[in-house]
């Protein structure tokens, strides 16, 4: 595969933000494995991928919901309505 600076910047950026190499392989349009041999090349880390966590009333813990939406600024509001409290 040839590699453009564009997918490398992308690689690094998306590595650098928390992504998992899945969620980076998906947003660039690449195969896992190769973008797996490319970062191993470059010495890029990733974020390792999110353990579901659960509650003991079948519904995703707190942590996990803040997790998932990484990088993204919640107001109170937003984290109580992603935890399913309606106020």
């Amino acid at each position: 595969m040839q590699w453009t600076d564009e997918q490398i910047s992308g690689i690094r950026k998306l590595a650098s933000e928390g992504f998992t190499r899945r969620e980076t392989a998906d947003k660039l349009g690449i195969s896992y494995d190769a973008l797996q041999g490319k970062a191993r090349r470059l010495g890029i880390e990733f974020q390792k991928p999110v353990k579901n966590e659960y509650d003991s009333d079948g519904t995703q813990s707190s942590k996990t919901i803040l997790k998932v939406v990484r990088g993204h600024k919640m107001t109170p509001r937003e984290v109580l309505e992603a935890h399913g409290y309606d106020y």
